[in-house]
């Protein structure tokens, strides 16, 4: 619902709240999504789940879980919220256009409070490599959001997230990882 509001959410506290959970369109794609025969072959029984704190997130996580017949609900990670956009919290979507412009020049830089692409990407290794550790050999459905996979999807494929040319994830868009490609 936040993109329908029109609204850049990034603050945890508001994000988490139900008001700014999926739209209809959100848990359609969500549940198309995860009940595709491929995708529950590569996910299966015995897959890990670990969501962003953002409603939007958990209500895919609890879709996953039902839909996957996993026996054990999902975990939140706090490494798996929206990247931080400061100042720009809460203000209508179009600003995204600014911090976008700033990131093409400036990977390692804040622009009033955005979290850098730089440090949303070490975040996000951060959180694959913990749970290559914790679950080696094990499928992990993240759920999480559009920048923070973008920015891991670069790390991972050796491109500048500043400067790469990747399309913006569609709704609940599954992305496969795999310790083959991951650097």
């Amino acid at each position: 619902m936040s993109n329908e509001r029109g609204l850049l959410v990034s603050n945890k506290a508001i994000g988490s709240h139900a008001m700014y959970g999926l739209a209809d369109r959100g848990i359609k794609a969500a549940s198309t999504n995860l009940g595709a025969e491929h995708i529950r072959k590569v996910l299966g029984l015995a897959t890990i789940v670990r969501s962003s704190p953002f409603a939007r997130c958990t209500q895919v996580a609890d879709i996953a879980v039902a839909m996957l017949k996993l026996s054990m609900r999902y975990v939140v990670d706090d490494r798996l919220s929206e990247r931080w956009f400061g100042e720009y919290d809460m203000l209508p979507f179009h600003h995204y256009a600014d911090i976008c412009t700033f990131d093409r020049s400036e990977s390692s830089c804040k622009l009033n409070g955005v979290e850098s692409l730089q440090e949303l990407t070490q975040r996000m290794l951060g959180f694959i490599d913990d749970m290559e550790d914790m679950f080696e050999g094990q499928t992990i459905l993240a759920i999480t959001h559009d920048d923070p996979i973008r920015a891991l999807h670069c790390a991972v494929h050796g491109k500048s997230a500043a400067t790469a040319k990747i399309p913006y994830c569609d709704f609940a868009q599954i992305i496969e990882l795999t310790k083959e490609n991951h650097v």
